[in-house]
């Protein structure tokens, strides 16, 4: 602009003078401008670290490495291995390595780590303004890792329970690891890498599994094998041998010399999403058969909850509110409700809980008062028996006992008996606890809370109910339920608090509830594992079903040349039906009714059904001479 200026004056001398002019403002713009920036400007002060992003295949599940920090902030949430550079000379690479080696424990020079995004929006770290560099590497087979420095723990953890939330991570670490993910199945497109996540040797099949986990969709096996056949040196077939499925043989496979997939693999627009872990844990978990766990105290409620993981509250539509969680250690699937004291609120809130989960077993776990010497505090009950001593008649010469009483599962008892026998339970006992021992006996259940020995209602227990050995006030209530429900197994367990003998607040004082709820509930989680599986599978039966363990043996076809196999059999469990399959088959069997049919009663069935069509026969000849006859007489 200043030099068209120029050449729009024209004369020598106001060009001269205006270039000194020009000249001069140049000079006063550039002085005040340095003595502004001299003056004022100060360097900010950022803070850099680094990210790691470590990604693997564990089965068919995509999985990150993260960490548990060990300090603040954040302290005992999960975030990326990382950290700040150890000082101003080492460069920015070197620090991944070292972060990677001293906080995880792995071999740095094992992995290529891909330098993929920086993160520095303000406030992403309560210490100050930070910024991150993230670097990305994805292997296969890369080992467990050991936790180090700052990190209190360190674990393989599927990247799915954080893209979808489920799990929250320290930082910005989840936009992060959703930003890595992308890079990683970005990479699957247009290299080679998926073939090393496979063996030696592969099918198309196992080779589409890890797209599939690393992409989070479903790919059609029809397109995927046709993709992969007209990408050139990326897989070559490993010979003539084949890997036996269910169907037709495999080809097998091995990686091929390419490096760079060509055409690339590209991802479908808008596939059929691949379930998340989460989903897939949820819908295993709503798949399960559900043990039932109440409890009367918020105490015990808290011991039994504590041993839980994966909770959410489920309301029911009358307002009890119900946890749903598993055992942290094991698959099961359990219920948890707080029902308050008393058989009548009992009773009702396990009617609740029955009708809402459908449940395998339910238990009643809790604290009670012991009422034989030879019990110690702190000691765990389960109940054989459940008392409910207040029945009872007025008559002149006195109140007449009305003992209702109701036994536990016979399978469920001889499982809680053979949990106590390999103490295995103990394992779910606090660490440092004394073990208890496991007694097993009567409980009495009422509606008051006993704590003496010389009352009246004392007196009455020892008179009938002499053979308890608890008494509480809940058991009674919960065991109708479950009698009502066709019998639900039901397991009271119990932890000795105090001796009912006046002694019940000193005890509780001495901590002595705290104890005797913890003991039960580390024995009723345990035994709530071995009943979810052994019970979940419903194994009373079904009619028309065949109970597990029964028809073990193997049938062996011997038929052949013209001959067919109608039906074959091991147990047959119902009424036997014989009759023409209206497809033109061979003869069917179906069952009519529970009652199993004895290989001789069989045999005579089919007898039976031989001579009837034999004289079938004999009948149609008869009416066939009969009709000739008739139309031809003589």
């Amino acid at each position: 602009m200043i030099s068209k200026a120029l050449r729009w004056c024209g004369a020598p001398p106001i060009r001269r003078h205006i270039e000194l002019t020009v000249t001069l403002l140049t000079v006063t713009l550039t002085r005040n401008d340095n003595r502004c920036v001299t003056d004022e400007w100060q360097p900010s002060s950022v803070l850099l670290t680094v990210d790691l992003v470590i990604l693997t295949l564990r089965g068919t599940s995509l999985q990150v490495l993260l960490v548990e920090r060990g300090v603040e902030p954040y302290a005992g949430a999960m975030a990326l291995p990382g950290g700040f550079l150890r000082d101003a000379e080492e460069p920015i690479l070197v620090a991944a390595r070292r972060e990677l080696s001293e906080e995880v424990g792995l071999d740095a020079d094992a992995l290529l780590l891909e330098q993929f995004g920086v993160y520095g929006d303000p406030g992403r770290d309560p210490r100050g303004r930070v910024v991150s560099v993230a670097f990305l590497a994805i292997a296969p087979r890369i080992p467990d890792p050991v936790a180090g420095t700052d990190a209190a723990d360190a674990r393989w953890t599927p990247a799915d329970e954080v893209l979808f939330g489920s799990l929250p991570l320290a930082f910005d670490h989840q936009a992060v690891v959703a930003d890595a993910v992308e890079r990683a199945r970005s990479k699957l497109e247009y290299s080679a890498i998926a073939a090393a996540f496979c063996g030696p040797t592969f099918t198309i099949s196992e080779l589409q599994q890890v797209y599939e986990a690393v992409w989070g969709i479903r790919l059609d096996p029809r397109n995927f094998y046709r993709k992969i056949q007209g990408t050139r040196d990326f897989v070559v077939p490993a010979g003539p041998g084949k890997r036996a499925s269910v169907g037709r043989p495999a080809r097998l496979f091995r990686a091929g010399p390419g490096t760079v997939l060509n055409p690339p693999m590209t991802r479908p627009i808008n596939p059929p999403r691949r379930a998340s872990v989460s989903e897939e844990k949820e819908k295993a978990m709503s798949e399960q058969k559900t043990l039932v766990v109440l409890t009367a105290l918020d105490l015990e409620y808290e011991s039994i909850r504590g041993k839980l993981t994966d909770i959410r509250v489920q309301p029911h539509r009358a307002g009890t509110r119900f946890e749903v969680g598993r055992l942290a250690d094991r698959d099961c699937r359990v219920a948890l409700a707080l029902v308050g004291k008393g058989n009548h609120a009992a009773a009702v809130l396990a009617e609740r809980a029955i009708s809402e989960f459908d449940p395998a077993a339910l238990l009643f776990v809790g604290v009670a008062g012991a009422l034989r010497p030879s019990i110690a505090l702190g000691d765990i009950v389960v109940a054989t028996h459940v008392y409910a001593y207040h029945g009872g008649t007025s008559q002149d010469d006195g109140l007449k006992a009305r003992p209702r009483v109701w036994e536990v599962s016979h399978r469920a008892q001889q499982i809680a008996q053979h949990l106590k026998r390999t103490g295995e339970w103990t394992r779910q006992l606090p660490s440092g606890a004394e073990r208890p021992d496991v007694v097993f006996g009567p409980i009495a259940a009422g509606e008051i809370v006993q704590d003496s020995t010389i009352s009246a209602e004392a007196r009455w227990i020892r008179e009938h109910y002499n053979d308890a050995c608890a008494i509480e006030m809940e058991a009674a209530g919960v065991a109708q339920a479950a009698h009502l429900n066709d019998s639900l197994p039901v397991v009271v367990i119990r932890g000795i608090s105090d001796r009912a003998d006046g002694g019940k607040v000193a005890a509780d004082r001495a901590g002595s509830q705290s104890r005797a709820a913890a003991n039960a509930a580390a024995f009723a989680t345990a035994l709530a594992a071995v009943l979810a599986e052994e019970l979940g599978n419903d194994q009373r039966g079904t009619p028309g079903s065949c109970e597990k363990g029964q028809g073990d043996s193997t049938n062996t076809n011997i038929a052949f040349g013209n001959a067919r196999v109608g039906v074959q059999a091991q147990n047959v469990y119902g009424g036997i039906r014989l009759g023409p399959d209206l497809g033109g088959g061979p003869a069917t069997f179906s069952t009519t009714n529970n009652r199993a049919v004895r290989p001789g009663k069989m045999r005579l069935a089919l007898g039976w059904a031989r001579g009837v069509l034999k004289d079938l026969a004999n009948l149609a000849a008869s009416v066939v001479a009969v009709l000739s006859a008739v139309r031809n007489p003589t």
